[in-house]
């Protein structure tokens, strides 16, 4: 356990800051917050935007409405969490709290024994951490009511299970997630690629068969080495199934999840053609918010850029993962918005970063200082009700 107590302490240090400005911030500006009861302040500004969503699922279920935005988008595990904790707890918020900075420190602790599996000691192993828990997006992880923390933490522990060949643990983590949002649909492909990719079953072809795909990328299939055990990651079909059939059942469509997401981001055509992004830029109404969404596609166009690299370091099963992270929220949004949120699960690519800044002390310390004061004010930002992603 020695070898978690720095990660460990490092991720409450940010926690404590992070709640702590907050605070500060909250006792000299008076803001005007709805709680759910007396009892709640504390934690009032970290319930913004799709967390009263959750907390209402965990409260009351899901309903539906023709032609209305319904909270049927939001997958159901994380607020089944909050349902579990609140038993115990007593109290909504702080559940929802709890189950958040649990998970959060999960992932941190998970993304630690990925790098040590791979490889990656010392100071890369400090700078790719450090790279995770400073992301100036990475608010989510500590404590804020989204569910995004409890999906990153059981991402990097499916792929730690795929890494340590307990494949059937791989399904059952990757169920999970794929039972907590939509961007898990990533993993039922990635999972199982990476799993015949490391048993040899998945390999380079002796000629290339398109100019466009790297030489070292497996595309042949050796099935003399396939064994019906290296199926046990698709087991992660389950998560999104179980809740497709329970939208199946309840309202009488199992699609209702991706539908219904036309009531939020307009119709496809729209989202692919980024109507909405354009649509900000032309008319320069809120900058804050086309600033942010500009820097959103920016992350998503460097994530992307990063798939090769990944692909040759850490297999491309993982390359695969971030390529697919990025595709579903560029596809499935107008504006590029919630994309820096959604790319807190390419762990991979923190891997990248952290062993190039290894070798660049200054570049490192200027990376880390920068993005831990971007972290603070964007998270601050996003305290006082900013839409930021």
């Amino acid at each position: 356990m020695r070898r978690y107590r720095l990660p460990a302490a490092v991720w409450a240090s940010v926690a404590i800051t992070l709640f702590a400005v907050q605070r500060i911030v909250e006792s000299v500006v008076d803001g005007s917050r709805i709680l759910l009861s007396p009892g709640e302040s504390v934690f009032a500004q970290w319930i913004q935007f799709d967390g009263w969503e959750y907390l209402w699922i965990a409260h009351s279920g899901y309903w539906y409405e023709p032609g209305q935005r319904a909270n049927v988008v939001f997958f159901p595990l994380y607020s089944l969490a909050i349902r579990a904790a609140n038993a115990l707890v007593g109290d909504m918020t702080r559940s929802a709290v709890i189950v958040s900075a649990v998970a959060g420190l999960c992932a941190v602790l998970a993304f630690s024994s990925w790098l040590r599996v791979n490889g990656i000691e010392g100071r890369e192993r400090a700078c790719a951490l450090g790279v995770m828990m400073l992301y100036p997006y990475s608010w989510y992880l500590y404590g804020v009511i989204y569910s995004d923390a409890l999906f990153v933490a059981l991402v990097v522990l499916a792929f730690l299970m795929v890494e340590r060949d307990r494949l059937a643990w791989a399904g059952v983590l990757g169920a999970l997630a794929t039972a907590t949002r939509p961007t898990g649909l990533a993993l039922i492909p990635a999972l199982s690629f990476l799993a015949l990719e490391r048993h040899g079953v998945l390999v380079a072809a002796t000629r290339r068969w398109h100019r466009l795909v790297p030489a070292e990328v497996p595309t042949q299939l050796d099935f003399g080495r396939m064994r019906p055990r290296y199926a046990l990651p698709l087991l992660s079909m389950v998560g999104v199934g179980s809740f497709a059939g329970y939208l199946w059942i309840t309202f009488g469509d199992p699609t209702l999840f991706a539908s219904n997401q036309n009531q939020y981001h307009g119709p496809l055509l729209r989202r692919l053609l980024k109507a909405n992004f354009v649509g900000n830029w032309v008319h320069w109404e809120v900058p804050h918010y086309t600033i942010s969404i500009t820097v959103q596609a920016l992350l998503a166009v460097g994530a992307l850029a990063s798939v090769p690299a990944v692909g040759r370091r850490f297999g491309w099963g993982y390359a695969l993962f971030v390529a697919l992270l990025v595709a579903i929220p560029a596809l499935g949004t107008s504006d590029f918005n919630g994309t820096a949120r959604y790319l807190l699960a390419a762990f991979p690519v923190a891997a990248i970063v952290g062993e190039w800044l290894a070798g660049r002390r200054l570049i490192a310390s200027v990376w880390m200082g920068g993005s831990g004061v971007a972290l603070v004010v964007l998270s601050l930002a996003f305290s006082r009700s900013m839409m930021l992603t």
